[in-house]
């Protein structure tokens, strides 16, 4: 018993500190071995013994090196591997399926888009991911055995254990299991499943304007649907971080307003997403929005409104001036009572294309708070592309491969 005891514990502190290793890295992108010394609580023989087998798992690579003062060796930087080891990112998006490869320096290797069938039924719309992943796998050449695992993000209830989403947006994904979906492609370990805005969220810290890990900062995806991430302590929080299971989209606006694809009424996302642009404009179109569709009412996307209203269609202007009036004003609250440092809108609606929801959205939030409330924070468009919630969620995975040995250390041992 007590060598049994004894032998778990070695595979316990081998992995814990083959995990501060990783941890450091991702956190500096590079490193001397000197450096990981100083950096964590191991000794220069430990710190060598486990980056060479880290190096000889293809996990990392010696990525350059530096003249030290005097006659003494070279320092050696030590960072993620560039080859041999990969993740797939997949973004389920309503309109669109994106994918994505990228390595362990999280570099995006190869991507792929295919849209989204619609009203799709959930054997159409598995069949859909299938050749989405198929084709990733196919055109980026990468062998199952490469892979540290495939992470999907969709807007909805996630269900890890299940595999399932569960999506007013998207009835059809709560009967897909997509551990299993994506075993038949590459029967990998582990696969793992985040909501779209908070895997937009570390993108956006990640690679955009440089962000510090001490910023607060909210994310709004502004697409199909409405969802809100914040940054808070290093961590990315699904929601209002005092509130983490709060759905931003489904916030009451107006207790007598129109019914929500939840089964409640008033939400935001009747007021201010895609979703709820499409049915206005479908509504109520103009005869330049119908000229866009060739007539046919039922083409009519928020891409289209956002088209006409550029093109200086009046309807088609107000409709995206009132819904982002309505995002501004419950944003207002929030940013008041959190004090963020910087709001990300992203996604579509809030791209340089569609000035009219971004302007009016900025406008509401300046009319609901002081002046010196409003001087607080910065608020900015994201200038990251499609794809980033994609790119992400393969962070968000490798983050939870390094990260997860410590943050659950505490509950191993006691």
């Amino acid at each position: 018993m007590n060598s049994m005891m004894s032998n778990s514990k070695c595979k316990l502190s081998r992995y814990v500190r083959r995990a501060q290793i990783l941890d450091v890295i991702r956190q500096r992108d590079r490193v001397s071995r000197k450096q990981l010394t100083e950096l964590t609580d191991l000794t220069a023989p430990v710190v060598t013994r486990l980056t060479r087998e880290l190096i000889e798992e293809n996990v990392l690579e010696e990525v350059g090196t530096e003249k030290v003062k005097g006659n003494g060796r070279p320092e050696v930087w030590l960072g993620f591997s560039t080859s041999s080891r990969y993740i797939i990112g997949v973004d389920l998006g309503a309109y669109e399926i994106k994918a994505v490869v990228t390595n362990l320096a999280g570099e995006t290797l190869h991507r792929v888009v295919r849209f989204t069938p619609t009203e799709a039924s959930s054997p159409e719309l598995a069949k859909t991911i299938r050749q989405t992943l198929g084709q990733l796998v196919q055109e980026a050449a990468v062998k199952p055995s490469e892979l540290e695992g495939i992470a999907f993000c969709a807007g909805g209830r996630i269900d890890n254990a299940a595999g399932t989403v569960t999506s007013c947006i998207q009835p059809a994904l709560a009967q897909i299991d997509l551990r299993k979906l994506a075993g038949e492609i590459c029967p990998v370990s582990p696969v793992v499943i985040s909501s779209s805005s908070s895997s937009r969220m570390l993108a956006e810290f990640t690679h955009a304007r440089g962000a510090s890990e001490n910023d607060d900062i909210l994310t709004v995806h502004c697409g199909y649907g409405i969802g809100l991430s914040s940054l808070a302590g290093h961590k990315v929080v699904v929601g209002f971080a005092p509130v983490p299971k709060l759905d931003f989209g489904h916030i009451t606006f107006d207790p007598l307003g129109p019914n929500c694809r939840c089964g409640m009424t008033g939400c935001l996302e009747t007021y201010a997403s895609g979703w709820a642009i499409e049915g206005h404009a479908r509504a109520n179109p103009s005869a330049q929005l119908l000229d866009i569709v060739s007539g046919h009412v039922e083409r009519i996307t928020a891409r289209e409104v956002c088209q006409a209203a550029a093109l200086g269609d009046a309807v088609c202007r107000s409709i995206l001036v009132r819904a982002g009036s309505v995002l501004g004003k419950c944003l207002s609250m929030f940013a008041q009572y959190y004090a963020p440092s910087r709001i990300v809108l992203a996604g579509g609606l809030a791209s340089e294309d569609n000035d009219y929801y971004f302007q009016a959205c900025v406008e509401a939030l300046k009319q609901s708070m002081s002046p010196a409330w409003f001087a607080k924070f910065m608020i900015e468009r994201s200038g990251l592309d499609k794809f980033a919630a994609a790119s992400g969620a393969t962070r968000l995975l490798w983050d939870d491969r390094v990260r997860g040995p410590l943050d659950s250390l505490v509950e191993r041992i006691w």
